[in-house]
């Protein structure tokens, strides 16, 4: 079966894929989940919901199924390496539109990205080459003729040394999912994606011809605010390979619901439209921390009225996760409201990865006051108050410690 779903919002897109998944499940059959890595909590909370554990279905991003033995190379090293193919070309004079070292290392970065945006887009050097021989003789041409010179001496520089950019790191995923055995009895789905580059592309199709079903979930309207783009990539897709189902789900919401749905991508639709409702609230404070205060204070009330209310089931969007986690954190800590905060944190905040260096940091400084205490502090190390007091009070600067 291969089938395009287009449903209304994002949760009919989670429950969907939960019904179907299940509906596999009762026939004996594992599901493999693919989407973008924002949403994978999201996906395996539905999925959970829906059956309360399983076994069969599974969610994954691309880079995380894909396993390989291949060296691939970080994004710094390939800034590091486009910056030496750049500074070599601008030796020989060859580049037209860097003149100089100092361009050469403020662009870099840029100047990688765009062309790991070329290569997940399969485009060549040849094929930038090509054209820029259709522009006129202006600066445009000049800077897509730079851009082939370094994309072929980075390139060169990978060949060279058997190494494998991030962005070509995905290309090996069709050839992966096509070398697995035993999928006859597996179905794929592809949920929630805003576009497909063509590596991706590649993955869909390698997806159809090994999988038993491929379904694909979007959200999706015969509106302007949807793009539907990578919903009709993937029909466009499956339909190489045979005839599509496709469905649509889910219905709009309701009037107060529609109202602030439209304004997200609208603003100017909701002065426009007025209407009496009591589930719409605007508040305006003088900052975030006060922001954050009403937030919690809104939460503790709506339990306290109704206790069938759950913790899990109030959700906080925020225009900026950093801007706003830190005067959430404080005032979720001093109302008593437990949380989770999608955030990414350096794996050196973790406690225990900080364990671990402290350890390492003790034994280099020789069991230092300070290196003793940081370690102390930490919950990986066990209940530590009176081992703490004593070194303190005692012991700490007579070697205590480290006997």
């Amino acid at each position: 079966m291969r089938a395009v779903i287009k449903a209304y919002t994002l949760s009919q897109c989670m429950e969907t894929m939960a019904e179907y998944a299940y509906a596999f499940e009762q026939r004996g059959e594992d599901n493999l989940i693919f989407c973008e890595d924002r949403l994978t909590l999201l996906a395996e909370r539905a999925l959970t919901k829906r059956m309360g554990g399983t076994f069969q279905s599974s969610v994954s991003t691309f880079a995380r199924f894909l396993k390989t033995d291949e060296r691939t190379i970080s994004k710094q090293g390939s800034v590091m390496a486009v910056g030496e193919v750049m500074t070599r070309l601008l030796r020989k004079n060859e580049l037209q539109c860097f003149h100089s070292a100092l361009g050469v290392a403020s662009n870099a970065k840029s100047i990688y990205e765009t062309l790991a945006q070329f290569s997940a887009s399969e485009i060549t050097p040849e094929i930038l080459r090509e054209s820029a021989a259709l522009l006129p003789s202006d600066a445009l041409k000049k800077k897509m003729l730079d851009l082939a010179l370094i994309y072929e001496g980075y390139n060169e520089f990978l060949r060279e040394r058997a190494l494998l950019d991030e962005s070509r790191y995905l290309s090996l995923l069709p050839t992966h999912i096509r070398e697995r055995e035993n999928w006859e009895n597996t179905n794929v789905f592809f949920l929630c994606f805003n576009s497909f580059t063509a590596q991706a592309t590649q993955t869909i199709r390698a997806a159809l011809e090994k999988a038993k079903n491929v379904v694909g979930i979007f959200c999706s309207a015969e509106e302007d605010i949807y793009t539907n783009r990578a919903a009709n990539t993937f029909l466009r897709v499956c339909e190489e390979y045979g005839k599509t189902k496709v469905v649509s789900v889910g219905k709009p919401l309701a009037m107060s619901a529609e109202l602030l749905r439209r304004g997200l991508f609208n603003p100017e639709s909701m002065q426009k439209t007025r209407v009496q409702t009591e589930q719409i609230h605007a508040f305006e404070a003088e900052d975030k921390v006060a922001e954050a205060e009403y937030v919690a204070v809104q939460i503790r009330r709506a339990m306290a009225e109704n206790e069938s209310l759950r913790f899990r089931d109030f959700s906080v969007l925020l225009p900026s996760v950093d801007a706003y986690a830190l005067p959430l954190k404080r005032a979720f800590r001093e109302f008593g409201i437990p949380f989770f905060i999608d955030e990414k944190k350096s794996l050196k905040r973790h406690p225990l990865s900080r364990f671990l260096l402290d350890c390492f940091r003790v034994v280099r400084e020789r069991f230092s006051p300070a290196a003793v205490q940081s370690l102390t502090q930490n919950v990986f190390f066990g209940e530590s108050d009176e081992y703490r007091n004593y070194l303190l009070k005692f012991g700490n600067y007579r070697g205590a410690a480290k006997k």
